[in-house]
């Protein structure tokens, strides 16, 4: 019997996603056996990549930064002075998606996003618990999406400021990339260049497809796959 269009189109589908699924399977089990030796790391992000690849990992989250996104000259800000906002409480303001927050007090303020919690409750317990975990083995994540060159060059001297292990910064501009700590990403247009932690039809994300990060978190030398 010949199988319908619609039956033939939606085995194909299955087919292709079993596919996938195998595929990025096998990623994940790579991933996990090259970063078993690793250390306890602590990765701040802007956005959900830090949970993600600690979920890959199969690690226990040790930065305040999950489940959450702050705006990238806000996250600047955090970085090159975390002891003070660390300090801060976070205070909520009215919503009606999800919870809203701001830490700071005056031209110090940023807001915070957390689009991954139901609640302030829970919102706040995490982040205050998950900032108790924090390591010394600090690993820094940024986006140049619409940062000026002044706040570019608050991210090259953000060693100055925070004890880190490692910073990154991956941006739209092929102008401000130095191959060194700030790379272009071809792909991306400025207004794409935050899609990286986004799932794609195969399966994988982005910033699996054109960063190393095990490599990186390895402090290896080559680690940008494209």
């Amino acid at each position: 019997m010949r199988m319908q269009d619609g039956a033939l189109k939606n085995f194909l589908r299955g087919g292709v996603k079993l596919l996938n699924k195998g595929k990025y399977d096998r990623y994940v089990k790579e991933i996990r056996e090259r970063s078993s030796s690793l250390p306890d790391f602590t990765m701040l992000t802007s956005d959900c990549m830090a949970g993600l690849i600690y979920h890959t990992m199969g690690r226990q989250f040790l930065s305040p930064t999950i489940n959450m996104s702050i705006k990238d000259a806000d996250f600047l800000k955090f970085l090159t002075d975390m002891p003070y906002y660390l300090k801060q409480e976070i205070r909520f303001y009215e919503s009606t998606t999800y919870p809203k927050g701001t830490i700071g007090e005056g031209d110090k303020t940023i807001k915070i996003f957390f689009e991954h919690f139901k609640t302030e409750e829970e919102a706040r317990a995490k982040w205050e618990d998950r900032k108790e975990r924090m390591t010394d083995n600090i690993f820094v994540v940024v986006a140049d999406q619409n940062l000026t060159d002044e706040q570019v060059e608050q991210f090259r001297h953000l060693d100055e400021h925070l004890d880190l292990k490692r910073k990154i910064m991956f941006t739209w501009n092929e102008e401000r990339a130095d191959g060194k700590e700030i790379f272009y990403v071809k792909r991306y247009g400025r207004d794409r260049i935050k899609n990286w932690s986004k799932l794609r039809k195969d399966g994988f994300r982005d910033y699996e497809i054109f960063f190393d990060y095990v490599a990186w978190l390895n402090m290896e030398d080559s680690f940008m796959l494209d």
